[in-house]
């Protein structure tokens, strides 16, 4: 009766085994809970008695120990305190036995408990009273400490304190063994659960198996029946006697099949009804798309129309304009192709459907063509032709084309703009040309305004480039405030552009970057709102620095109301002014003056106090002669000063000459050397030469003068002493001097400023060293001027080395060479002219010695005459000539003759004007007094380089005042 319930329906079989199954889970899984949770639960009772018990006897042993110590201290000090801790102790026992005595005790615990009370009443009540007693009593300190160290003393306590010990390893025994059997019970639980895990997998198992067999094979027989009936074989269904769904399942697929053959015959009916209501469909959707394509089109046009409109309105952009024109008119008028042309300059023009080249051969043919004929008619006309075969593409047969000319009309009347549009196969209408017309006004009022805004665009580009000139920063701003307009060097200076050009809005950028880059922006901001809200006179001036990545520019601001014919207010214009350089010059002179004052007065008031003790006192010769030197020093020390001055002003301003040869740079730097090496006992000056050659081109005099600026400040600012190292090295193009110290160093930022005028760096180890700060500059002008560069390299405390990058030259032996030259040549001729024989006379004899034939002269009119009659080679030349025409006017003359022109002419006057020789033609320009072997190696120089064919050279020029 059961296997008949559970065959009636397969939910309530299915349904029966999962309550089963959930059945015996629950009942597997709650008593596996219940079991570890009894285990857990008499283990922490149990780990829990065993702490209360340990945590007991630990304070039992602590107040042990404590109660011992305290006593001793008690004899061995007497103070009370000790006493009160006892009495504490006591305390902490009484409730420490209390608290034990109501725990759950084994004989063990007994044992102990009693023991420990026993302790306790040994101690407190028998060893404390009696110990108190007896220190009352007692009158030797010495005996009461030696009994409190007595260890038959404290006996029982250390007795009970070692109990307590082994009492405590007895409960961690107990412990160790509480968890091993936890542990194994947790063991066996776990495999209770696993062999129930695999009697629950047994019984899925079985169930799974007994509802494949009632349940899923006869699923798939049916199914296979179901597509044996798709395939056109009917066959007799099972389990049609069944009463649960299975069964159910059978009959009904019967009864549907059943169905759909009775209903197919039907179906086959309405079908042929279906295919002929569909050609009628058919031939309704072909009239609707052809009604769409109509529609489509004319959306097309009104799009088109739209664009163009909005276009008309809205651009802006030449180009963009046209294209947009021409590319919209095509759709419109529904042209193939088309072009519109602007009769301006250059024609420009955008096209659709056309060629470059065809463009191109339009413009040509429509100058004189139908250009001409649209403005004369000045309406738009129609022509009718045959396609061009380059028009046909892939057609053979023939076609007309028609080409709608429309010319686009200023509101003066003047033809401005042709638009020609080309259809195939078919012509324009009278409405459609009508229609053209009316676009083309709208397309004429287009261009003008393009024309307009192009205008007002060239114009305000014009003023902003006036602008950008400027080399003041400028800011435009307009009646309610805003900032309209800028330049480029305003830009420059704050790093972006705070203007938006195109729609002329701020940013809101302006006062955030003076908080940013100003270091008294409040001041800037209150002038700026200030001046725009006119309340400053318009004289007000504001000076501000501003930073400028590692720079800071000095700048002076100021206003300008801008006003219109009518005297009304229409701007105001911000004009910063860069000052930095008139600040820093400001700066130098300040500078200037106190090193100048300090450094001529020192030297002068030893100079002018020594001489009146000279003059109003009498010396010995000893102390005169000391006197003397130090006079003669301080005025070394006054003409360097002067000297230094003047240097630098010749070299900035151009006048410093230059006598360039090629000089062995290491014979002067063992001459620098020897010359500091005695004046020093505390510096190692060492020379290291790492280079074949020390050959450079320069003046020998100038490049001495730097060595001596060089090494004398590396000594001068190592005032501890050190190695100085002068060393050579080469690169592929310069040869390289490095003067290296173990001095004071320089700051990192003051290395940017070491080379200016005047500078020196604010510090008291340097102040107290002195200096002009002169030096470096002069050293830096010099070096420029041989095309080399000085640079340097410093650690502050470590020390510094300064570089000097002179142009290599290849070494050979100048002077044997051009003698050698010139002797094995014809005597070069050489006419001096000098009205000083003396000199005369020298020039002579040197210039023999090398190989010249020298003719001297003494008047200027007659050295003219004699020079164009025997052309000599060269020609030395005073300015200064007594009785007789100038120098200068001998060069003019002989310039001024084809005959005479090419000859070199060297200068050699007391004069200081170079550079009016060298621009009157002369080749080369020295000052007396000079040495002769210079100038006879400059003229040889000059005759061998140019192969004696009169071309004139501009050597550098020596420094007078070395000689």
């Amino acid at each position: 009766m059961t296997n008949k319930a559970l065959r009636k329906g397969i939910a309530r079989r299915l349904t029966t085994y999962m309550l089963v199954l959930i059945l015996l889970i629950t009942i597997g899984g709650g008593t596996m809970y219940v079991f570890e949770r009894s285990l857990q639960t008499n283990f922490d009772q149990q780990v829990q008695v065993l702490d209360q018990k340990s945590s007991l006897s630990a304070r039992i042993q602590q107040d042990t120990i404590s109660s011992i110590a305290e006593l001793r201290g008690y004899l061995a000090v007497g103070a009370p305190a000790f006493l009160d801790k006892l009495n504490k102790d006591r305390q902490d026992w009484d409730s420490s036995i209390q608290s034990f005595k109501a725990l759950d005790l084994t004989p063990e615990d007994q044992n102990y408990l009693k023991t420990v009370t026993g302790g306790y009443d040994q101690f407190f009540n028998d060893i404390m009273p009696s110990t108190t007693q007896m220190f009352q009593q007692s009158s030797s300190r010495e005996d009461l400490w030696k009994l409190s160290q007595s260890k038959n003393y404290t006996q029982s306590l250390d007795a009970l304190r070692q109990q307590n010990l082994d009492y405590m390893r007895i409960l961690h025994t107990h412990m160790v063994d509480l968890q091993v059997e936890y542990s194994r019970n947790l063991d066996l639980m776990a495999l209770l659960f696993a062999l129930y895990l695999i009697l629950i997998a047994v019984i899925v198992g079985v169930l799974a198996i007994r509802l494949a067999k009632d349940i899923g094979r006869p699923l798939h027989i049916l199914a296979l029946s179901s597509q044996q009936h798709e395939d056109g074989k009917l066959l007799e269904l099972p389990y049609g006697n069944r009463e649960d769904e299975i069964g159910f399942l059978t009959r009904s697929l019967h009864g549907m099949i059943e169905r759909i053959q009775i209903s197919e015959q039907d179906l086959i009916e309405q079908n042929e009804e279906v295919l002929a209501q569909q050609e009628e469909l058919l031939y309704s959707q072909d009239e609707l798309n052809t009604t769409l394509i109509k529609m489509q089109q004319k959306e097309a046009i009104l799009q088109a129309q739209n664009a163009l409109n909005a276009s008309l309105v809205n651009t802006l952009d030449r180009q963009t304009l046209l294209t947009s024109i021409i590319q919209n008119l095509q759709v419109i008028q529904h042209a193939d192709k088309g072009a519109i042309v602007l009769l301006e300059k250059d024609r420009p023009h955008a096209s659709v459907g056309i060629s470059n080249q065809q463009m191109k051969s339009f413009l040509q043919a429509g100058e004189d063509g139908m250009f001409a004929r649209l403005q004369t008619e000045g309406r738009g006309f129609i022509v009718s032709r045959e396609a061009l075969p380059t028009e046909k593409g892939y057609h053979d047969e023939r076609f007309e084309l028609a080409d709608l000319y429309l010319p686009i009309h200023a509101s003066t009347g003047n033809v401005i703009a042709v638009v020609v549009l080309t259809r195939m196969s078919r012509s324009f209408t009278e409405a459609e040309l009508e229609q053209s017309h009316a676009l083309a006004n709208q397309i004429a009022l287009s261009i003008e305004k393009l024309h307009t805004y192009e205008a007002t665009e060239r114009e305000r580009q014009l003023n902003q480039e006036i602008i950008d000139s400027i080399r003041e920063g400028i800011q435009l701003f307009d009646v309610q405030g805003t900032l309209v307009q800028v330049n480029e060097t305003w830009t420059s200076w704050i790093g972006e552009c705070i203007l938006d050009r195109e729609n002329r809005e701020v940013t809101h950028r302006l006062y955030d970057l003076f908080e940013q880059l100003v270091d008294n922006s409040d001041e800037l901001c209150l002038f700026v709102k200030d001046a725009l809200d006119g309340r400053l006179p318009e004289e007000a001036r504001l000076i501000y620095q501003l930073q400028q990545n590692e720079n800071t520019k000095v700048i002076q601001v100021y206003f300008e109301k801008i006003r219109n014919a009518e005297g009304e207010i229409v701007a105001t214009m911000l004009v910063h002014r860069d000052i930095t350089r008139e600040y820093e010059v400001d700066q130098m002179k300040s500078e200037f003056v106190s090193t100048v004052s300090h450094e001529l007065r020192t030297p002068l008031s030893s100079v002018l106090g020594f001489t009146e003790l000279m003059l109003n006192k009498e010396l010995k010769p000893e102390r005169q002669l000391k006197y003397l030197t130090t006079i003669h020093k301080e005025a070394k020390r006054l003409t360097q000063l002067i000297n230094d001055f003047l240097d630098i002003q010749r070299m900035e301003s151009g006048r410093q000459s230059y006598e360039m040869a090629d000089v062995d740079l290491l014979p002067l730097v063992q001459e620098v050397v020897e010359t500091f090496a005695v004046g020093t006992t505390k510096h190692d000056l060492q020379i290291e030469t790492h280079v074949p050659s020390t050959l450079a081109r320069g003046d020998s005099d100038k490049l001495k003068q730097v060595l001596m600026n060089l090494i004398g400040n590396a000594v001068k600012y190592s005032p501890e002493g050190g190695t100085v190292t002068i060393g050579f090295r080469a690169t592929p193009k310069h040869l390289v001097v490095d003067i290296t110290d173990q001095g004071l160093g320089i700051p990192k930022d003051a290395l940017s400023k070491l080379f200016s005028k005047f500078y020196r760096i604010d510090n008291s180890d340097r102040r107290k060293i002195g200096g002009t700060g002169l030096g470096l500059a002069i050293c830096k002008e010099i070096v420029k001027a041989h095309d080399g560069e000085i640079t340097v390299q410093s650690e502050l405390g470590v020390g510094s080395t300064f570089s000097i990058h002179l142009p290599r030259e290849e070494k050979r032996i100048l002077e044997p060479a051009l003698a050698e030259a010139a002797a094995t040549s014809e005597q070069p001729r050489l006419f001096i002219i000098e009205d000083d024989d003396s000199l005369a006379l020298l020039l002579q004899e040197e210039m023999r010695d090398n190989g010249f034939d020298v003719t001297h002269l003494r008047d200027g009119e007659e050295a003219v005459k004699q020079i164009e009659v025997h052309l000599p080679d060269a020609v030395v030349l005073d300015i200064m000539l007594k009785d007789s025409i100038s120098g200068w006017e001998v060069i003019d003359r002989l310039k001024a003759s084809k005959a005479t022109a090419h000859i070199p002419i060297f200068i050699a006057t007391a004069l200081d004007e170079k550079e009016l020789g060298l621009s009157k033609g002369a080749t080369d320009f020295l000052t007396k007094p000079y040495q002769p072997s210079k100038l006879s190696n400059v003229i040889l120089q000059t005759l061998l380089h140019r192969k004696r064919n009169g071309v004139i050279m501009f050597p550098e020029q020596e420094d007078h005042d070395q000689g």
